[in-house]
C-alpha cells in the first residue's frame, strides 16, 4: 500500500483518501511512497479559511392599503449576496427592494 508523506509534515491520508491535520492558508506538497518506489511531488495545494455565514437577512413588510398594494424589503440588504426565495417567484431589486 501506498503511504504518503507531506511537506511541510503533518497532514496525513484516511482510508478514504480524506487528507486531515493541514493548517488552513499553509501551502503543501505530497509524494507517494510504496517500498522502494517514490513517487514525484504533488502540486502544491492549500486549504482556505471557511468563507463567513451571510446575516439572516431581515424582512420589512409594509401593508397593502386601499391605494396600494403591500411590499417588503429586505433592510439590510447585501449587495454582494445572493438572494433565493422559498417559494420561487420574488427577486431582490437594488437596495433590498
Amino acid at each position: 500500500s501506498n503511504t504518503y508523506v507531506f511537506t511541510p509534515a503533518g497532514p496525513i491520508v484516511g482510508a478514504a483518501g480524506v487528507i486531515t491535520g493541514m493548517i488552513v492558508g499553509t501551502s503543501y506538497s505530497v509524494i507517494a511512497t510504496n517500498g522502494s518506489c517514490i513517487s514525484l511531488a504533488s502540486a502544491s495545494f492549500s486549504n482556505a479559511a471557511q468563507l463567513s455565514t451571510p446575516t439572516v437577512p431581515t424582512i420589512t413588510s409594509v401593508a397593502a392599503s386601499c391605494s396600494s398594494a403591500g411590499s417588503s424589503t429586505i433592510s439590510n440588504y447585501d449587495a454582494s449576496n445572493t438572494y433565493t426565495f422559498t417559494p420561487a417567484g420574488p427577486i431582490v431589486g437594488a437596495g433590498g427592494v
